[in-house]
């Protein structure tokens, strides 16, 4: 039913569902303010606050279209889990948080099933855990 790709498992409304991207990219950034000192050579930078990122493509059944459509137009964080590589030799390992959905679109077929894109924006951190 699916083709290969990442593991991506999302949380709305304390319903989860599990379904697998064929594209993603995670960002994580963070704001810097530089700190001067007369004479000093180098610029040092003070570490200031992170933004998480994510965007995908995926193949959804209309049920999980639906459940983003109506998370979307609630402006509901959703729970988002992403691990790169859980499906092949390569593991990077899970990335896990919340986040509000900025953008999407679908592209229907005709047996009922939707390709997907989503850009997501973190509420907060996204806890890491490294590979197994």
């Amino acid at each position: 039913m699916y083709s290969p790709g990442y593991l991506a498992s999302i949380t709305i409304n304390n319903v989860t569902y599990e379904d697998f991207t064929s594209t993603a990219n995670w960002t994580g950034t963070r704001n810097v303010a530089n700190k001067t000192k007369l004479g000093q050579e180098f610029t040092s930078n003070l570490s200031l606050t992170a933004t998480s990122a994510l965007s995908v493509q995926m193949h959804l059944e209309s049920t999980v279209a639906a459940a983003i459509e109506a998370a979307f137009m609630e402006k509901t964080p959703i729970t988002y889990k992403f691990r790169a590589g859980a499906l092949g030799t390569v593991d990077f390992g899970e990335r896990t948080g919340e986040a509000i959905i900025t953008e999407q679109s679908y592209d229907g077929e005709a047996e009922g099933e939707w390709n997907a894109a989503m850009q997501l924006i973190g509420t907060g951190p996204w806890a890491y855990t490294a590979p197994v």
